[in-house]
């Protein structure tokens, strides 16, 4: 009995409070809430599992860069935030009595720390950030007066502290790195409590944060300066070092960790670049390059090398078919396939026979997944030649290369030890070169009688090998011509 009877008077209370403001609508009722005015932002942070020394940390990011425009209200210590009210509908709230606006915290004590108070009349308000002590979630409470009294509130709201920078460049060269910096408040005011400044390693896991690499203890009432150093491992810390900062404000917002903010990503991933070029070149009678070696329209089985280097000028290995782009400018686009036959040197076998009359050229072009990042080469565009009465071709082949670019060293009599095929030319390693031409386009009215080939230069012949191959060995510094 004295259950039910508790919970009906309770009942009773209610009603009887909802009846004293029947005749007249309150403000909240007109009123939907609070909206910045400032742009969203992305927020980062660990949680729930923060970076340690050899453990990772779950790494997030809200919202979804990906799909959604950044939505969270982020400010530094210092800084402004712009507000409207709104009612219903809204419209800027047309208010007919005074409003204050409390920034507050969302810990359990609900600290005020600033108030803005509106006159009649005024629907926007700012509030500043100055004389907040710890980062992490706030809320701003708007309050109207008098009889028409309402409370709305609009949560959450991050702040952190100011972050300056003296030294953040990494490299994957050194083994122990240093980043420093300082911390502060508003103003540059000192920070009123320990903070922690924490760096953590990249991750190859992208739902993951690194393990912790380092941190620093900022002491309260000090200049807020620290300094991290760490060691990195060249092979494995390569990507986005995080910067993290913890100083224990006990948030009620259990959905993230909020005391584990993501501050800045540092990153030592080095600039890359692919860069494609041609390597057989067409030459005039003084050795001076004047074109690139051709390729024929409707004509299968073409080979042509192409060399692939980084922004360093050193050659890029390891791609394979699916990483190039072969295609014609009009019509079907060519078919081939493509061997590295020496690091950073690429065979294809183009057959541009689907292609048709349609297309004048032929372009090539790589694209590759380095350190996380996508990176795109220049295109290589190649006149297509159409087939004549004289049609030749250079062909160079490195079968002998070592593994696993080749079949590996051949035992070579005449100079008493093993020659390996090798590009670019080195002095000691061998190639298999061709010259040839293919057939006439019109061999009903012409036909070549005879032909005569020369390789001079840098190599010389050690065996003649059956039809226009001839394996050559590298004997000075120069270039090779074939003719």
């Amino acid at each position: 009995m004295k259950k039910f009877l508790s919970i009906f008077i309770a009942v009773a209370m209610l009603m009887s409070f909802a009846g004293v403001f029947a005749g007249a609508p309150t403000a909240m009722a007109a009123t939907d809430g609070i909206y910045l005015t400032d742009a969203g932002s992305y927020l980062e942070w660990f949680g729930p599992g923060v970076p340690d020394f050899g453990f990772a940390g779950t790494y997030n990011i809200n919202p979804d860069p990906t799909t959604t425009a950044p939505d969270k209200y982020v400010y530094k210590m210092g800084e402004t935030i712009h507000g409207l009210l709104l009612d219903g509908t809204g419209v800027a709230l047309a208010t007919t009595v005074p409003w204050k606006v409390e920034l507050v915290t969302t810990d359990a004590s609900a600290t005020v720390i600033d108030t803005v108070n509106m006159a009649a009349g005024s629907s926007s308000f700012t509030m500043g950030t100055g004389n907040v002590s710890y980062d992490g979630t706030y809320k701003l409470v708007a309050t109207s007066s008098g009889a028409d009294f309402s409370q709305i509130t609009f949560s959450p709201v991050y702040i952190q502290y100011n972050l300056a920078l003296s030294a953040s460049d990494l490299t994957i060269c050194d083994t122990t790195q240093t980043i420093s910096g300082w911390i502060t408040r508003g103003s540059s005011q000192t920070v009123l409590t320990a903070v922690d400044v924490y760096l953590a390693y990249p991750s190859t896991d992208a739902t993951a944060g690194g393990a912790l690499a380092g941190y620093y203890t900022v002491a309260a009432g000090s200049s807020g300066q620290f300094t991290i150093t760490f060691p990195v491992d060249p092979d494995i810390n390569i990507g986005d070092f995080h910067l993290y900062i913890r100083d224990g404000y006990d948030v009620t917002d259990t959905a993230i960790d909020n005391d584990a903010m993501i501050y800045e990503t540092l990153n030592n991933e080095p600039a890359s670049e692919l860069i494609l070029s041609t390597y057989v070149k067409v030459v005039d009678a003084d050795d001076n390059e004047i074109a690139d070696a051709p390729i024929y329209k409707n004509l299968a089985n073409q080979p042509y090398i192409l060399t692939v280097t980084d922004q360093n000028g050193d050659y890029v290995t390891g791609l394979v078919a699916g990483d190039f782009s072969v295609t014609h400018n009009f019509g079907t686009d060519p078919t081939f396939t493509v061997t590295e036959i020496s690091p950073g040197f690429y065979k294809f076998i183009i057959n541009t026979t689907p292609a048709g009359t349609a297309a004048s050229d032929i372009r090539f072009s790589v694209t590759k997944v380095i350190y996380d990042t996508t990176v795109y080469s220049n295109t290589v565009i190649l006149g297509l030649r159409t087939l004549d009465v004289f049609n030749p071709y250079i062909e160079v082949s490195a079968d002998y290369a070592i593994d696993p670019y080749g079949s590996g060293a051949e035992y070579i009599c005449e100079t008493a030890r093993d020659v390996y095929d090798l590009l670019p030319c080195t002095i000691g390693t061998g190639l298999e070169i061709v010259v040839a031409y293919y057939p006439v386009a019109d061999p009903a009215n012409w036909y070549i009688s005879y032909v005569d080939t020369d390789v001079s230069g840098a190599a010389r012949v050690y065996d003649s090998g059956s039809g226009w191959t001839d394996r050559y060995i590298i004997e000075e510094a120069g270039k090779i011509r074939a003719s």
